[in-house]
């Protein structure tokens, strides 16, 4: 087709009519002649000019395959002519007239070709368009409804395939015309397809134009046909379409009618519509279908599509937090009831006076400008006929009454979704912003808010606005928690617990009638309740966050303990709980159920087979031993619960006791610790000896490390005499390995903390070092002569077999003896080994913090029992010794 028009205008040229070449490159048809030329332009000519043209179109269509190169080909052509139409400034008025009188009205009759819009419709419509764009801004206006009417009506088609290529040519089309001419599009698609099931191809298709626009669109740039868009959502959510959409027959044979993708289309109208405080132009029929339907199919699919304005929204450019804090706040005073009931109530129990009369002047000014203008807005929704009532019959009435019943009962879902919107732009509020708002209301205080100097100046500005618009809704949402809707309530408590830590006026005023709020809710509360988890998230908040300024009487902790104890173990409100303990521990608020509590927590701490629980009962239970009030007894039963649960039967329960054990000796004053030192390290070397776990083993060393570091002298001598009588014990193998690498820590822990006592540390430990790293009865290079012999033994099968039941079972037995016995060897080997490798580590530790250490008489025995160990057959061992003669060569002057 487009090679048609391109030889038409080359006609035109060759005849001398139009300028023409300027405008267009005309390359050769591949695989055509040249048509020959009409001398006439009489309306005869033009004809059967029309019938060649349609004839040849007609003969391409007639294949039922379009050959993908030359589809390829012809876009590229028609992107060619595109550019080089728009290159020029200003067309010809001959070429104009020719191209509005003669090519444009040929390429209409060809589009209404079944066949050629079958085959080639999305390139014949982009030459359409592209010719339409460089004529006259009248002619682009009559003839741009005509073109997008010609492919419409190919959507009303019921063969799939045509659908689709008339949708892609549409789509084509419009990414050419761009998002400001896309009201043309929607009002023929709401015209064109408005019954059957091409309710369900309107929805199907409004959604892919969208789709296939939105990398394109900006702000703003759906405001011209906002309207409409929402009007076609709106009846492909809840009209005939939706009702066909049931049809499981017909979604098999329709894939516009599989889903409903009207409602990403609403979020893309709102992402792309400008926002404003007057945002009715789309959620004033939403209100409009909430307030007059009975249908909980219908308010469940409108608050759906509500759900999804709310998430274009949020990503609206045009979004500013005044308009939106100006709508949020007279959406609320239209759809709930509670906060209207404030002034009435004023006076009334422990909430009303004071939320009567706070907020007043600032809400007047802020946001009452917009009421009398949504209220006109309102009207325009209202059903006209309303003025012309007649006498209902009994069963009209009835029906009537049942309406406006559920008129206030579905205007909770315009809370929710106002709600919703704060909530929004309340997450958005960054650490930076909260710092800002803070400064604002010290210099505010101070009189010199607009003197600040520096880059903070326009942020306190800002932080200043923030706090005009925020500090109202405090109120707002306290008296929202009344609602007797569960969601709206929790949107709203959701909604404080963000506010709450702002620095907010209104926060600091109204701080106690919020949290005695929330008490009442508790109360009338069960677990299963949804309000639940997030009355326990906005009491903690209060507790965090103004502790110190809101008193707390002792029912309300004594509550609040009680019921953190109840459902500790509660695996869905267990942070919940965890953060609400944290908060009351922080302002150290006491009751005496606090105590029977921790013994849940510290139990807890062990036994949970959930590590995070486990963490979190460890961190409450440290901070409850460091900063509450304890008794010398409870001291001394908390912290031999710890030590027990140092053998739980569990690694997870020992590990855990471990990290408490050694918060507790890094973080305790030492007068504390000081009558709890030998005990705890003797404890402590047990598990090191003994626990299976490697995990186990190094945090006990960890610990006991900790616990040598912080000793006083005296303690520190008595532990070092006692390490030196298990390291002279060779008959305890495991105990002796576990004092030669407490040697190191001792060498450590005295060049660190008492230089003083490092060279009687080094002198008492050399020699029985050496007994270690030299002892016999170990075969260095290849094992022991021993275990070469159990291991034959176990292998070696008996030189003559005999068949008896007897002598069978005699040889297992001896089997298995023999088993036992490599396995006792090889244990043993490796505690010989483990000794010497922890001897050889300390002795290298000895060497680091006394480098003199290396050429000292007492160390030649030493080093010859190192040169020994080179040939040692474990790595770690023959790395150690390479270490220590590297470090002993260093020492030396070789050269």
């Amino acid at each position: 087709v487009v090679r048609t028009v391109q030889e038409s205008l080359r006609v035109l040229n060759e005849e001398g009519r139009a300028p023409v070449a300027h405008v267009f490159s005309l390359p050769e048809a591949k695989g055509r002649g040249r048509r020959t030329r009409r001398g006439s332009d009489d309306e005869g000519s033009d004809d059967s000019d029309d019938e060649g043209a349609g004839s040849g179109s007609g003969q391409n269509a007639s294949s039922n395959a379009v050959n993908a190169q030359e589809e390829e080909e012809a876009g590229k052509v028609s992107g060619t002519l595109h550019d080089q139409l728009l290159a020029s400034e200003e067309l010809d008025a001959t070429v104009a007239d020719t191209l509005e009188r003669w090519v444009v009205p040929r390429l209409f009759k060809l589009m209404r070709s079944e066949k050629t819009m079958e085959a080639s419709g999305s390139t014949l419509a982009s030459a359409v368009v592209t010719l339409l764009r460089v004529l006259p801004r009248a002619v682009f206006r009559r003839d741009l409804p005509r073109l997008i009417k010609i492919v419409v009506a190919a959507l009303r088609s019921r063969e799939q395939g045509i659908r689709d290529r008339a949708r892609k040519a549409l789509m084509r089309t419009m990414g050419l015309l761009g998002p400001l001419h896309l009201h043309y599009a929607v009002t023929e698609l709401r015209s064109s397809l408005s019954s059957g099931f091409m309710l369900q191809v309107m929805g199907y298709t409004l959604h892919a134009l969208l789709v296939g626009m939105e990398p394109a669109l900006g702000g703003g740039q759906l405001d011209s046909c906002a309207d409409l868009l929402v009007q076609c959502v709106i009846a492909d959510v809840v009209g005939d379409a939706a009702e066909n959409k049931k049809d499981h027959r017909l979604a098999a044979q329709m894939s516009e009618a599989k889903k409903i993708a009207s409602y990403d289309s609403m979020r893309i109208v709102a992402q792309y519509v400008t926002f404003s405080a007057d945002f009715d132009l789309v959620l004033g029929p939403i209100e409009h279908v909430l307030t007059s339907t009975i249908s909980k199919e219908v308010v469940k699919k409108m608050e759906k599509l509500l759900g999804h304005v709310v998430e274009g929204l949020c990503a609206n450019e045009s979004l500013s937090l005044r308009d939106c804090c100006v709508m949020v706040y007279h959406t609320l005073r239209t759809n709930t009831s509670v906060i209207d009931d404030d002034s009435a109530s004023s006076g009334g129990g422990n909430e009303g006076g004071e939320g009567a009369e706070e907020g007043t002047n600032e809400e007047g000014d802020l946001y009452s400008r917009m009421e009398q203008q949504k209220r006109k807005v309102l009207l325009q929704y209202e059903d006209p006929r309303q003025k012309f009532l007649v006498q209902l019959t009994p069963r009209e009435r009835d029906r009537q009454n049942l309406l406006s019943a559920n008129v206030d009962a579905n205007r909770h879902i315009l809370a929710n979704f106002a709600l919703s919107m704060l909530l929004s732009q309340i997450r958005v509020l960054t650490p930076r912003h909260m710092q800002w708002m803070t400064e604002g209301q010290v210099s505010d205080g101070g009189d010199g808010g607009d003197g600040d100097g520096g880059d903070d100046g326009g942020g306190g500005e800002e932080a200043k606005q923030r706090v005009v618009l925020l500090n109202p809704f405090v109120r707002v949402l306290h008296h929202c928690t009344r609602a007797q809707h569960a969601n709206t309530a929790v949107l709203a408590l959701k909604c404080l617990c963000k506010l709450l830590p702002l620095p907010l006026p209104a926060v600091d005023e109204r701080a106690k009638f919020v949290l005695a709020r929330m008490f009442k809710l508790l109360s009338t509360s069960t677990a299963s309740s949804p309000l639940f988890p997030h009355l326990l998230q906005c009491i903690t908040v209060i507790i965090r966050e103004k502790g110190g300024k809101v008193p707390i009487s002792e029912r309300y902790l004594t509550r609040l303990v009680s019921l953190a104890r109840e459902h500790l173990e509660h695996a869905k409100f267990e942070t919940a709980v965890f953060h609400l303990l944290r908060a009351i521990m922080i302002h150290k608020l006491v009751v005496p159920d606090m105590y029977d509590l921790m013994r849940d927590v510290s139990r807890r701490m062990v036994q949970s087979n959930v590590e995070v629980v486990r963490a979190h009962c460890g961190k409450l239970f440290v901070y409850f031993l460091l900063h509450y009030p304890l008794g010398e007894k409870r001291f001394e039963q908390h912290l031999q619960f710890v030590v027990r649960n140092v053998a739980y039967e569990y690694e997870s329960g020992r590990v855990s006791a471990l990290e408490v054990l050694f918060a507790l000796v890094d973080r305790l004053p030492a007068q504390l610790l000081r009558p709890w030192i030998e005990f705890l390290f003797v404890q402590l070397m047990t598990r090191v000896v003994n626990d299976e776990s490697r995990q186990c083993r190094a945090m006990a060393m960890e610990v006991v490390n900790a616990l040598v570091e912080t000793c006083e002298e005296s303690a520190f001598l008595r532990i070092v005499r006692m390490v030196h009588l298990w390291l002279g014990d060779s008959s305890k193998m495991a105990l002796q390995r576990a004092a030669c690498q407490l040697v190191g820590v001792l060498v450590e822990s005295a060049a660190n903390t008492r230089p003083h006592l490092l060279d009687k540390v080094c002198a008492s430990s050399l020699e029985l070092l050496f007994l270690v790293i030299s002892r016999p009865g170990e075969d260095v290079s290849g094992g022991g002569a021993d275990e070469h012999e159990v291991a034959q033994d176990v292998h070696q099968e008996p030189e003559s077999a005999v068949s008896g039941l007897a002598r069978s079972a005699q040889a297992m037995k001896e089997a298995r003896s023999a088993v036992v016995s490599s396995a006792r060897l090889s244990s043993h080997w490796q505690l010989l080994w483990q000794a010497r490798y922890f001897a050889l580590v300390s002795v290298e530790k000895m060497c680091t913090a006394m480098p003199p250490l290396m050429l000292a008489a007492p160390m030649v025995s030493i080093w010859q029992a190192v040169v020994g160990q080179l040939l040692h057959r474990h790595v770690w061992i023959r790395s150690a010794a390479s270490r220590l003669l590297g470090m002993y060569f260093s020492a030396h002057s070789v050269l």
